[in-house]
């Protein structure tokens, strides 16, 4: 059965005809460039949780853990081509971080959950990450109440997401929020902090280097960043 051209072609047939309007032609190309410029604005981001054992010792018992609600991870939230993470430092610049994703330098990937596609806008997003990279800054880190846990949990809230973040990815940050715990978690973070620092520092800093060693970020060595 014979078929008739459908719109598209007539479309092309009559941008090749010389004797078309030239104005009416770059109307035409402008309205359709608008209305891709403004698709991309509506497009919705996906946003994934990446999962990281912190190292191969948790990697190897972490089924024997997650049985008893006691997982220990880090995670980092991906969306817009990055993946976002929580880390402690000892200064006031901000503690959100970001690398490749699945690629942290220092936990081992585990997997990867959907979140599903934000309600947001690409440029809500990156405004979203501007006020979290405004609000949670290096030193405020505590491995159980404000960590790459905690942060995440926050952030894919703040994204709209419509799937609810893993109870299980919480585990053993949960159980450690208990009353008997929490304050020797809190000491065992004082000693930790002071120990590290106590490491790195070096005995007397020269002026021009100063800022540069106050600027350095590290990775809390029992995970959660």
């Amino acid at each position: 059965m014979p078929t008739t051209p459908n719109a598209d072609v007539a479309w092309q047939r009559e941008e090749l005809d010389d004797s078309r309007d030239p104005l009416i032609s770059n109307d035409v190309l402008s309205n359709v460039g608008c209305e891709s410029s403004s698709s991309r604005l509506q497009r919705r981001p996906k946003v994934w949780l990446n999962v990281y054992d912190i190292n191969a010792t948790t990697r190897r018992f972490s089924g024997a853990l997650m049985a008893v609600n006691l997982g220990a991870f880090h995670v980092g939230v991906e969306v817009l081509g990055d993946e976002w993470f929580f880390a402690w430092g000892d200064t006031d610049f901000s503690g959100v971080l970001w690398n490749e994703p699945k690629s942290h330098q220092v936990h081992i990937f585990r997997e990867s959950l959907c979140m599903g596609e934000s309600t947001l806008t690409e440029d809500e997003v990156r405004r979203v990450m501007n006020e979290f990279m405004d609000s949670w800054l290096c030193n405020s880190y505590h491995p159980i109440t404000r960590n790459c846990v905690t942060f995440a949990e926050e952030l894919v809230g703040a994204l709209r997401v419509p799937e609810s973040f893993p109870r299980w990815i919480r585990g053993a940050m949960d159980v450690g929020k208990c009353c008997c715990l929490l304050p020797i978690a809190n000491c065992a973070w004082r000693w930790l902090k002071w120990w590290n620092l106590r490491q790195v520092e070096p005995p007397c800093p020269p002026p021009e280097a100063e800022f540069g060693w106050r600027k350095r970020l590290w990775v809390c060595p029992w995970g959660g960043s």
